[in-house]
């Protein structure tokens, strides 16, 4: 079962303030798959909804046990992990990798944008997503199939 937006929206405040208040590292990795609109245009909804699930699950293979995956919408989904952010970047890169690599649809090649950010004690829940966001946007800018990690606030 793919945990929803708003149960993500729940676990990202409960984590933000607990990274805070333990001073312990976590990262927001959002993923959404390029073209997805081109991509549900070609299935039908039983092969759409077993693509999500064989994605979702494919990307809980590369992720640590621990992390925290849930579906955003369509396409889109979120990684929240005890990481600091360039280790969050490799997960990234590997979840990347898996998806340009993977056979879940036979002779269609699947890439994804991914944007990664560190929480940062001085961030909110929503400052924090949002410059994962940016850092998304700048992935799909730069052509799409990269993982971005958001600068460092110092």
């Amino acid at each position: 079962q793919i945990r929803g937006r708003e149960e993500f929206l729940k676990t990202l405040s409960e984590e933000a303030e607990a990274a805070e208040r333990t001073r312990k590292p976590l990262s927001l990795i959002l993923v959404e798959i390029d073209d997805f609109q081109g991509l549900e245009c070609a299935l039908n909804d039983g092969e759409r909804a077993r693509f999500i699930d064989d994605f979702y699950r494919s990307v809980s293979d590369k992720i640590q046990p621990g992390d925290y995956i849930a579906g955003l919408g369509a396409g889109e989904f979120a990684i929240l992990t005890a990481a600091g952010g360039y280790i969050a970047h490799r997960s990234a890169e590997k979840v990347r990798s898996m998806a340009f690599h993977s056979k879940i649809l036979p002779g269609v090649k699947i890439s994804c944008s991914l944007g990664v950010s560190e929480f940062r004690r001085e961030m909110t829940p929503g400052e924090f997503m949002k410059r994962a966001s940016i850092a998304l946007r700048e992935a799909k800018r730069a052509g799409g199939n990269r993982a971005v990690l958001a600068p460092a606030v110092s």
